[in-house]
């Protein structure tokens, strides 16, 4: 029987199969800090390339877990503490620990210091994001921000708590992919591609680079899934250390894992 489908589509279908599961981690590390950070952002990401799907969980960095037999501590914790260990294993320690913790096979990583997330922002001259309400001292409506009011909006939490300050990274996630793939920044993309390889650690290979890019292409942001671990999922507590922290209820969330990243 004669195929009809037109031949790029084809290629597409062919090329994008499979699905690719990372995480990303936002360091508060550089920029005028020179000491070993904290994650304070990270979110899990499933990217389905059949189905051209990218799903976003973002975990609050105050989780409270069992980073060994013998003693647990913040999420937001695990990097620092493995890479004082030893220098290089923070993110294979992370993505160990997240993939036994939440259930999910993690493969990639993408890390991501303070100063290069402004340089990548700065790259793309700036993005536009928006608001249905006010949120970090911003009114509703589209704004424009360059690399360190960016920053400043993604860790802004003065007003609020993390659980909005994960959906305000998760706000600029979007932007960031959005206005990459605008016509006009497409003239810029060798610039913003050596920048982002220099403002970024992965052990994403490049040609898994190549097939991500292909299909975001064909993606628009308001296609992009965004889900938060919720307060409802958590319950306050205090350490011995009198330190107020959260601790999972790992049934609630890992049926949200599994309804989001197994549909």
């Amino acid at each position: 029987m004669k195929n009809n489908r037109p031949l790029y589509l084809s290629v597409v279908r062919t090329y994008n199969t499979g699905t690719m599961k990372l995480l990303i981690l936002g360091l508060d590390e550089g920029f005028k800090r020179s000491r070993t950070g904290y994650t304070d952002t990270i979110i899990l990401v499933s990217v389905s390339f059949l189905k051209r799907k990218f799903i976003m969980l973002s975990i609050p960095r105050d989780l409270w877990i069992p980073v060994s037999e013998r003693e647990e501590n913040r999420i937001g914790a695990v990097y620092r503490i493995a890479e004082m260990k030893k220098g290089g294993k923070g993110p294979s320690f992370v993505i160990a620990l997240v993939n036994k913790l939440f259930q999910v096979q993690l493969t990639y990583y993408v890390l991501i210091k303070m100063q290069g997330f402004i340089d990548i922002v700065d790259s793309l001259n700036g993005v536009d994001i928006t608001l249905l309400q006010p949120v970090a001292g911003y009114p509703a409506g589209v704004i424009h921000l360059d690399g360190q009011a960016a920053l400043a909006f993604a860790r802004d939490r003065a007003k609020t708590d993390d659980f909005a300050r994960m959906g305000q990274a998760q706000i600029l996630i979007k932007a960031i992919i959005a206005q990459v793939f605008k016509i006009q920044t497409w003239l810029k993309l060798p610039r913003v591609l050596s920048v982002l390889k220099r403002a970024t650690e992965t052990n994403i290979p490049f040609w898994e680079w190549f097939r991500l890019a292909f299909m975001i292409l064909f993606l628009h942001s308001n296609e992009i899934e965004s889900y938060t671990i919720t307060c409802e999922m958590v319950s306050p507590a205090i350490t011995t250390q009198g330190e107020k922290v959260i601790k999972p209820d790992w049934n609630k969330i890992r049926d949200l894992i599994r309804k989001i990243f197994e549909k």
